[in-house]
């Protein structure tokens, strides 16, 4: 199905009807094919769409921009990668180097930075990484060259983007919980671990004390937010769950557990 919808996006990208951006190689970025993976480009982004329905970025199109913002899917299909190496050995810069962005954010989606990935952005001031697990590779934001990375790389505290940025010597600031929140981070300290799985039980288990408002140990907005991972509403027991009336999603135990599982590795997204 996915393999459709790609040669559909690509007969509209040849065809006009979908606005796109090929500022270079159209020959080469419109339409690639391998047995693997089809090449599509929409809007300002080409990707690598892989049978295993997954995507990689591998251009950024658009040279004047000063904002680039990944998205999270292409196709139905989620973007996990962005791929420096095709772009920096075909026209010597990374994937989104070579114009003159200042700002680049990149979803939770995205699980894998490759090397160049950031290379050749003269003008680059701020990298947002919002998987706080994601690999990042030793040269993302190098091609080799001289060149130094003077911004900010942002992202979630004790994270790999945090990681990454006190080895290569460059400023850390972790983002803002309320302009990103962080799915399963019930406590706000920009981290998911068992403590936020204990806060979510302490919310179910003894609202008097920890739902919203009721203590200074109560769990803040944007927490219940952030822990309320299992897509269901109600609480943890059946006299909950018929006085939940009020039709919108709440804590429970089971947010909790999924929490653990993914602390523990059990699961690889929330």
């Amino acid at each position: 199905m996915k393999r459709f919808i790609a040669s559909v996006l690509a007969a509209c990208i040849v065809g006009g009807a979908m606005p796109v951006s090929v500022n270079y190689a159209a020959e080469q970025t419109a339409s690639a094919n391998t047995k693997d993976r089809d090449r599509i480009t929409v809007g300002n982004f080409t990707y690598d769409l892989y049978a295993d329905d997954h995507a990689a970025i591998v251009f950024f199109t658009d040279k004047e921009a000063e904002t680039a913002s990944v998205p999270r899917e292409i196709a139905g299909s989620p973007i996990t990668e962005i791929d420096g190496r095709e772009s920096m050995a075909l026209y010597g810069f990374g994937t989104f180097g070579g114009g003159k962005l200042k700002t680049i954010i990149v979803p939770g989606s995205v699980k894998r930075i490759g090397n160049y990935a950031f290379a050749n952005c003269p003008e680059l001031e701020s990298v947002t990484i919002l998987d706080p697990k994601c690999e990042i590779g030793d040269n993302a934001i190098s091609s080799g060259t001289d060149e130094n990375f003077s911004g900010t790389i942002y992202g979630y505290a004790n994270s790999t983007a945090q990681v990454y940025a006190e080895r290569n010597g460059f400023d850390f600031a972790a983002v803002d919980v309320t302009a990103y929140p962080l799915k399963g981070d019930a406590n706000l300290d920009s981290q998911v671990n068992i403590a936020d799985a204990v806060l979510v039980m302490q919310v179910a288990t003894n609202p008097d004390k920890y739902a919203q408002g009721k203590s200074d140990l109560s769990i803040k907005p944007q927490g219940e937010v952030n822990a309320d991972v299992d897509g269901k509403k109600g609480l943890s027991n059946q006299g909950e769950v018929n006085a939940d009336v009020d039709g919108k999603k709440g804590l429970s135990n089971s947010d909790a557990l999924l929490i653990q599982k993914f602390k523990l590795g059990l699961i690889d997204k929330l």
